[in-house]
């Protein structure tokens, strides 16, 4: 009889429970129909007290959201407990990226977002996104690596993929800068705003101004390779701003010093298709053909894509073997490179202009040798609508 009066009283205190978790859920919504949103955050907040459940978590967002008041936003879908609903991660990340300017907060929470929803796609794009802007060419090639493993892959996934290294944005030294407003000392965010200077708007005015000469031409392109090399003596262990730097010093002719610099790189430059690249131009420069033809088919095995590479192997064969030698690999780097012009001449990366430029990304995959990329990309274009 105890035994069974307990359960009773287990029973009665359970759905009075359910009754006042009820009472506030519908309270709680009532208020949101009536744009009430402080009274409905107060009374989402009971709910979520009660039964702390995402819906409770998410009302007490959605009425923070019309508060305009990010950093509750933030706080209330945090408390939703892992694994929470996509939607719940996808809002928070777009929170901390946009609202609250934490970019390195939004970065963690997509990739706690991709441990339980792989392959949701917007959330591959966003950190995408983040990597270009922030010029981590390898960290953006991993990621879209791992929106294909996942299937999560999209045409963007694409032009990020194919034009990577080469990406600068208009915009983004002022993005860099106002991330480095939360973030003062933080290595990637230099990193990305000296990266970014190449393409800033103002950068002849910018160029006058910091660097004044006799006869008043601006020197835009050697402001910016000074920046690069000043902010390489803070981090040199970087590979973005090593990666520049050479590139300057090959673009100048100093094979000294590209020599020295590539002798005393990271590791992780055998892994980066740009020093294989470099290497060849060192060998190339002194006309030591078979080193150099060697060095740009590594850096093609590690980034078939490379048009830069390509077009290098091409002058390398050309000078030992003759014109018709090199003459697909030509034709094939040339289309190459005035693919990722176009990329980069987009006013959108989602919406690449002309429309043709998908079905280019795809026949240039096929020729560099990755016919699997090659049918990903005809798939979506299949799904998307697109003429093949």
């Amino acid at each position: 009889m105890i035994a069974a009066g307990m359960w009773g009283l287990v029973q009665w205190e359970s759905g009075r429970r359910a009754r006042r978790v009820e009472a506030f859920r519908s309270e709680t919504m009532r208020r949101l129909e009536l744009g009430d949103w402080e009274g409905a955050e107060a009374m989402a907040s009971r709910w979520a007290v009660e039964d702390p459940s995402p819906d409770a978590w998410m009302a007490a967002a959605q009425a923070a959201w019309e508060k305009a008041d990010a950093e509750r936003v933030a706080f209330y879908l945090q408390q939703i407990p892992d694994p929470a609903p996509l939607d719940a991660y996808l809002r928070l990340g777009f929170i901390q990226m946009e609202a609250l300017g934490d970019p390195l907060a939004c970065v963690a929470t997509c990739n706690k977002t991709l441990e339980y929803f792989p392959d949701d796609t917007e959330t591959h794009e966003r950190l995408l996104y983040f990597y270009a802007m922030t010029c981590q060419s390898d960290l953006l090639r991993r990621e879209v690596d791992r929106a294909v493993q996942a299937g999560a892959d999209s045409l963007t996934s694409y032009a990020y993929l194919l034009s990577g290294q080469w990406l600068r944005f208009k915009n983004g030294v002022e993005v860099n800068q106002r991330w480095l407003q939360k973030y003062p000392d933080e290595e990637v965010f230099l990193v990305g705003a000296v990266l970014n200077l190449t393409q800033h708007p103002m950068l002849e005015e910018i160029a006058r101004a910091e660097m004044p000469t006799a006869d008043a031409e601006p020197r835009p392109r050697e402001y910016a390779a000074q920046q690069v090399h000043a902010m390489l003596q803070r981090f040199p262990q970087n590979l973005e701003l090593l990666a520049e730097e050479i590139r300057n010093l090959c673009r100048n002719g100093d094979v000294p010093q590209v020599a020295r610099l590539l002798a005393g790189a990271p590791a992780a430059a055998l892994q980066d298709n740009r020093f294989w690249r470099y290497k060849g131009w060192l060998h190339a420069a002194q006309s030591e053909w078979p080193d150099a033809i060697a060095a740009y088919r590594r850096a093609l095995e590690i980034a078939p894509w490379d048009w830069a590479s390509r077009l290098e192997l091409a002058s390398a064969i050309r000078a030992t073997e003759g014109v018709a030698a090199a003459a697909d690999l030509q034709r094939t780097a040339d289309r190459g490179k005035r693919l990722v012009i176009q990329i980069r001449g987009s006013q959108n990366i989602h919406e690449l202009e002309p429309p043709e430029t998908y079905e280019q990304m795809r026949d240039y995959l096929r020729d560099c040798g990755r016919n699997d990329l090659a049918d990903r990309i005809d798939r979506l274009l299949g799904a998307a609508g697109h003429s093949h």
